[in-house]
């Protein structure tokens, strides 16, 4: 007989409920006596509804493999009975944000350096990439739904909100952070928008924008109107950008400098952030072009040592930063040509490894 702490799913698991670990909007979360690399997610009353079930249920179905449930925690099994309940992959790690905050990291990841930060943004531009191949859409991709293990692996949360399609039907992300959503999407109506993965790259981009900038949001810049971020990034408010910059808007003191990373990434970024991406003159870069900068830009990362202390920080190159004195670099066997120089890379000159790559494996 199933007991109140016992429950067997569709496929015919036993589950023996342990303790609590978490409760949210949407459901608690158990651990699972019998199953210890297993959670359950019980929805809810008030969140369950014939849409929700139907949506879960295909999520179910779906034929994910083995790298997308490598990449991310995806529903593996219904339970029976009256409880809406899902099985799922235990995730362990931190929240993203955990990594970026300055204050955070010192706690949560004290080996963390800079090399570190890079490596998780380029295996979360492998996990996306995972998902946008099969078909897969996040749309409420922002910075609590990745977790980050010390070992620089990622794995996405909350696979139940992706928009996913079947051959009938499309389930809708119908949830999304200001924070993180694409100017397109601000003050939208989710349960009527087609999201795409073109949105989900804008949301990458303003993570592996904090991730490089020790936590700060990209539109989080000082002088002209005060805007919530939500409103910043509707009107193209790029703190770096020209449209900023003609608005009295600047990019906030005690962030390291644009030119700390390379020229490479700062046009991903400019892609990225770009008017033109929404209206269709231009695409935002995808999650392999991220990788594949990102890649070249921690292989050339050298240390440097602070001048007049002991500490050490990273530079990109051959990057002349005041008080820093780095004696050795690495050079790149690669040309080095001129570039039609923008507001984010004016001075700085352009040096970039050609490489060939069939995917965006994760980095080791």
């Amino acid at each position: 007989m199933q007991t109140a702490s016992t429950l067997r799913t569709v496929s015919g698991r036993t589950l023996d409920l342990a303790s609590l670990l978490g409760e949210g909007g949407e459901g608690s979360v158990y651990e699972i006596f019998n199953e210890p690399d297993l959670v359950l997610k019980r929805y809810h009353p008030n969140r369950i509804d014939p849409f929700r079930r139907r949506k879960v249920e295909a999520v179910i179905r779906m034929p994910a493999g083995a790298e997308l449930r490598k990449h991310a925690a995806w529903p593996l099994d219904l339970v029976n009975g009256s409880t809406f309940a899902i099985l799922m992959p235990r995730a362990k790690g931190y929240e993203l944000h955990d990594l970026f905050g300055p204050k955070s990291r010192q706690i949560k990841f004290p080996q963390a350096k800079y090399k570190f930060l890079v490596g998780a943004a380029y295996n979360i531009c492998a996990a996306l990439d995972s998902l946008h191949r099969a078909g897969v859409v996040v749309g409420d991709f922002n910075h609590k739904n990745v977790l980050v293990d010390n070992a620089q692996g990622v794995r996405f949360l909350d696979c139940d909100s992706y928009q996913i399609q079947t051959e009938n039907d499309v389930f809708r992300c119908t949830v999304g952070v200001p924070d993180y959503l694409a100017p397109e999407l601000q003050g939208k109506d989710f349960e009527k928008v087609f999201r795409t993965p073109n949105e989900d790259n804008f949301a990458l981009g303003v993570l592996i924008f904090q991730l490089l900038f020790m936590g700060r949001h990209p539109y989080a810049g000082i002088g002209g109107p005060d805007l919530e971020l939500g409103e910043s990034i509707r009107r193209h408010l790029f703190a770096y950008g020209e449209n900023a910059q003609r608005m009295g808007i600047r990019p906030p003191p005690a962030v390291p400098s644009v030119r700390s990373i390379s020229p490479a990434l700062l046009s991903l970024f400019e892609r990225a952030f770009s008017p033109r991406s929404v209206n269709g003159t231009s695409t935002r870069p995808d999650p392999c072009e991220w990788a594949k900068e990102l890649k070249l830009f921690r292989n050339r990362l050298v240390q440097c040592q602070v001048k007049g202390t002991t500490n050490s920080m990273n530079r990109w190159g051959t990057a002349n930063v005041r008080g820093v004195n780095c004696t050795a670099h690495k050079t790149s066997s690669s040309s080095i040509r001129p570039r039609r120089t923008t507001s984010m890379s004016r001075a700085q000159p352009w040096r970039r490894s050609f490489h060939k790559s069939k995917n965006c494996n994760r980095l080791a």
